[in-house]
This record gives structure tokens, sequence and C-alpha cells, in this order.
């Protein structure tokens, strides 16, 4: 069916108000226990390298892997089924905190639990964008997904450490993030029971002449630009998850290890990277149309060069120790840091066929993810080997600078390119 003859409900609006509260709620169990990290590694009795690996790595993990089974999941069940699967996962994790969250086998059961209950909802974003949205919009969607984690990124670093110090524990005070996720378990209901979106079966109308969709699948992720886009990917999931993890540790924990700033200071303080994150996130396409001339390539190099100089200013004792200059430098890395990824949804929702973006999409945010797994196993590891943050800092540095090789190849597939000649934003193809 040709775009111009499908009809997009306003009702769109809500689902994607519904994605980013969905979003949020996993963001907030990803992030609002970073800032405690060091009350954690009290409670189960290890040094702050290994509880980061166990809290973090094994959440990315499972991140990672849901990602990727996510694609598929979302093309037989649809969105707000997963929606449900996974919210129903993130409660029960969260409920379950304060009666496993005592000891590192517990802690790990919790991460798995809530890295399976993550994965699919943050691989479903090209899908939906597909379903719901003309192609002029769906740049805003997947702004919308950036500004969503942002968002979850900045009330977690200050809600996680505050609930801890009103309950009187960590445990309890994560368990109480529950009633956000319930929210968002409710409007999810709400958009199962709303109207249809108007793209719903794709594949089987749109891939009968195709062939076998397997191999459609195959020939689409070993194009030069599916493999770009996941470098791109990839090396943000490992930058961005390296951040999370590391800096509100680091301005937390006493010295010599950290800033000794304490886990609400410190994480009110990163909550500056976060709320920019959302910024960033949301004019990351008016940026690269306006200012990159319609460039999501320029786009992300200058993301990802950006974000080295920020994240390498980290080390520097001038910037640091000056709490000004500290949080300036942690706005200017989320406001760009945060382009990178709503470029990278946008370009696969844009170029590729609808009844392929889903798989395409979940296939490629779920490789990226282990990415996260690298940026988190690598900080904790570290952290492990060297009592301090310096090092895990200096490989976030090296992996923005890897990540811009991932613009090279970053144009639109010719085997596609009829499909994206009748898009009225053509800004975000190139």
């Amino acid at each position: 069916m040709k775009e111009e003859t499908i009809k997009y409900p306003g009702f769109r609006w809500f689902v994607a108000i519904t994605y980013i509260v969905v979003i949020i709620s996993s963001a907030l169990v990803l992030i609002s226990i970073t800032p405690l990290m060091g009350e954690v590694a009290k409670s189960i009795g290890q040094d702050v390298g290994v509880t980061a690996g166990i809290v973090m790595s094994t959440f990315n993990l499972l991140v990672a892997l849901g990602a990727i089974a996510g694609g598929p999941i979302v093309d037989k069940f649809g969105v707000t089924k997963v929606w449900f699967g996974c919210l129903a996962l993130l409660i029960l994790g969260q409920l379950l905190t304060p009666v496993l969250g005592h000891s590192g086998t517990g802690m790990t059961v919790l991460r798995v639990i809530q890295g399976a209950g993550t994965g699919p909802i943050m691989g479903c974003c090209a899908a939906l964008a597909a379903q719901w949205f003309p192609k002029k919009e769906r740049g805003i969607l997947t702004g919308m997904q950036g500004l969503a984690m942002g968002a979850g990124v900045a009330i977690g670093t200050i809600v996680g450490p505050a609930l801890a110090q009103v309950t009187g524990n960590w445990q309890t005070g994560l368990a109480c993030e529950a009633g956000f996720t319930i929210l968002a378990l409710i409007m999810a209901i709400v958009v199962a029971v709303g109207p249809k979106p108007p793209v719903v079966d794709v594949q089987a109308s749109d891939s009968e002449h195709l062939g076998d969709i397997a191999k459609e699948v195959k020939t689409a992720i070993l194009q030069p630009a599916t493999i770009s886009a996941l470098i791109c990917a990839f090396g943000l999931a490992w930058v961005f998850q390296a951040m999370g993890d590391l800096t509100p540790s680091y301005l937390a924990i006493d010295p010599p290890v950290g800033l000794g700033k304490g886990a609400l200071l410190g994480g009110t303080i990163f909550s500056t990277f976060s709320v920019a994150y959302m910024i960033g996130a949301v004019s990351s396409q008016f940026f690269t149309d306006k200012v990159c001339k319609g460039s999501t390539r320029t786009t992300i190099f200058i993301g990802f060069i950006i974000s080295a100089i920020t994240v390498f200013g980290l080390k520097i004792s001038g910037i640091v120790l000056n709490q000004s200059i500290l949080i300036v430098v942690l706005i200017i890395s989320g406001l760009f840091m945060s382009m990178i990824q709503p470029q990278v949804n946008a370009f696969l929702a844009v170029n590729y066929p609808e009844h392929l973006v889903g798989k395409v999409g979940g296939t490629i945010y779920g490789l990226s993810v282990f990415g996260g797994v690298g940026g988190a196993t690598a900080g904790a590891y570290a952290l492990h080997a060297t009592g301090g943050y310096l090092m895990g800092l200096n490989i976030i540095v090296i992996v923005c600078v890897i990540g811009t090789l991932g613009t090279i190849f970053l144009k639109p597939p010719k085997m596609y390119i009829s499909a994206s000649e009748n898009s009225t934003d053509s800004g975000i193809q190139q």
C-alpha cells in the first residue's frame, strides 16, 4: 500500500507518549541503581568493580538478547503484547529487590529478569515508527526514544538515591519505583484497546512478490549501510552505557576512588547530562536539517567527536574540581551524544521497506546492545583492576573515535532507493 493512501490517526501521538513512559520505566530500572553502587557493594559483600559487573553487565547482556529476539516477537505478536510481557518482568524485578537484593546471586537473578524485560522494549522503535507514522514524522518518534531514555536517566539518578534515603535502604527505594512501571502498563492497555495501527500486516501484503522474507532480511542486514548503522549504534551503546555506569558512581564515591560528592548530589549533577540528552535527542533532526544540511552522517560524526572530547575532559582536574565547569561539560556531552541513535533509527525507518524495518531495526539494536555489555564490562574491569575511573574514561574516548568509522558507508541502500524517493523528508536519508 502506498503511503499517500494511508490515513494515520491522531491516536498515534498517544502511542508515542505511551512509548516514552514505557522507555522511562525501563530506564529507571537500568540507571537508578548506579549512584547507589557503593551501598550495593556493601550489601552483597563485593568491591565496586565486581558489583558493577554483576549489576550492569548482566543486565545489558539480557537487554541485547532480548532486543534481538524482540524484532521477530514484535512482528508476530504486536508491540502492545510485547510491552505487556516486558513491563510485567520489570515490575516483578522491582518488587523482588527487597527480597533478593542482599547477595550477589540474588542481584544476578534480579538483573536477568529486568534485562529480559527491557530488551524488546528498546528494540521496537523502528517497527513502531513504520506502523504508526508517515515517513516525514518517523524521525520525531525516533528522537522521542532518546528523549525518553534521557528523561529516565535524569529521573533515575535523582529518584533512586532519594527513595533510598526516604525509605532507609536502597532495596526498598528501588522497589517503590514499580509504581511508575504500573502506570506504563496501564497506558499500554489503553493502546491495546484503542485504534489499530494503519500499517498492521505489511509483511503479508508487501512481501508476497519479494520472495522468501528470510532471504530479504539477510540481504538487508548485509548491506554496507546496515553494517555502518550497526557500527554507529554499537559504539553509541558502548559509550552511553559506560557513561551511565561509571560517571554517577565516579561523582558519588569518596576519594581517592571518586570525587566524594555523595549519592544524591552526584546523581543530581549527572542528571544535567541526562536532561541535555533529552534535549539533544528531540532536536537531533533539526540539527541535521539546519546545521548539517540534511546529512545524517555528519550529525553522527559530530556526535561522536564531541562526545570523545567531553569525556576526555572528565579526566582533567581543572574541570572535575570546578562544579560549574563540570556541569557545562556534562551538558555538552549529553546534547551531542544523544543525537546519534535517533539519526540511526530515522535512517532505518525512512530508507528500508516497512516489512523489513522491524527485523532490521531489532537486529541492529539487539547487536548494538552488546556494545552496552562491552561498555559495562570494560568499565567494571577497569575499575576493579585499577581501583579508579580514569582507564574506563579512556576506553570511552577510544570507542567514540571508532564510532566515527560507522559513518563511512551510511548512505541509502541502492536496492531500496526507489522506496525513499517518494519521501518528503529526504533530509534524513543521507
